[in-house]
């Protein structure tokens, strides 16, 4: 099921891009940029971010499995990320 981030969610949420950075990014950056990334995307960030972002889950059940948010890009209102 695919529905809207909830202020709720965000620790989940949190804790699967920590995962999944730490994973699956290995091979692109260094130990210390993933690191920063992490604690750049925190509960607290993911809350903001969601207040001028369409910012989704995608849920098996009960648990967070993905996310993803659509909104403007490098601070421009034409691009979209």
């Amino acid at each position: 099921m695919i529905r809207l981030f909830t202020k709720g969610d965000a620790q989940e949420v949190s804790d699967l891009i920590a995962f999944t950075l730490r994973t699956t990014n290995s091979k692109d950056y260094s130990p210390e940029e993933i690191e920063a990334l992490c604690r750049q995307m925190s509960p607290a960030f993911l809350i903001e971010r969601s207040c001028w972002t369409h910012f989704y889950v995608c849920c098996e059940g009960d648990k967070i499995i993905g996310c993803g948010a659509i909104g403007p890009y490098w601070e421009k209102e034409k691009e979209s990320s």
